[in-house]
């Protein structure tokens, strides 16, 4: 997560930004203290930050879940408690559209549709110009594209 004084927060207005949209910032000695005991642990895989899932989840999902996400269980109560009770989210046209078709078809128009995209956000005038065996990052995406 965010550092505070002086870590990927120093600019004015930063912190307060960031914790509008459910990000905390770590005390410096606080978050040293909490990669010194994720490092000491056995995890292959941790991140370190202070969320406030109810005001950060909801915006990040809007469009799309999050696998990233969707098992925490913070997340799922701070998306319940958005949700009408007995409502389920409904399921987008791409999520239809796959649910008809065949494997190869599926990662066939996932790929057309990651390349759309890719190209539009990168300016380019179609999804053919984007080569879809290629990491994005040799595409000419970056943190700032991400963004």
């Amino acid at each position: 997560g965010p550092w505070a004084d002086g870590g990927m927060v120093a600019d004015t207005g930063d912190e307060e930004r960031l914790r509008r949209r459910g990000l905390i910032t770590l005390r410096p000695d606080r978050a040293v203290a909490a990669l010194h005991g994720a490092l000491s642990g056995a995890d292959g895989t941790v991140t370190v930050a202070d969320v406030d899932w109810a005001r950060f989840v909801v915006p990040f999902t809007v469009s799309r879940p999050s696998a990233l996400l969707s098992d925490l269980p913070e997340v799922r109560d701070a998306l319940a408690e958005r949700r009408p009770a007995g409502q389920r989210a409904e399921p987008s046209a791409l999520g239809e559209k796959l649910a008809t078709l065949s494997e190869d078809e599926r990662r066939r128009l996932l790929v057309d549709t990651v390349c759309a995209h890719a190209a539009a956000v990168l300016g380019h005038s179609g999804a053919t110009a984007v080569e879809p065996d290629l990491a994005f990052r040799d595409l000419g995406f970056d943190s700032l594209t991400a963004v």
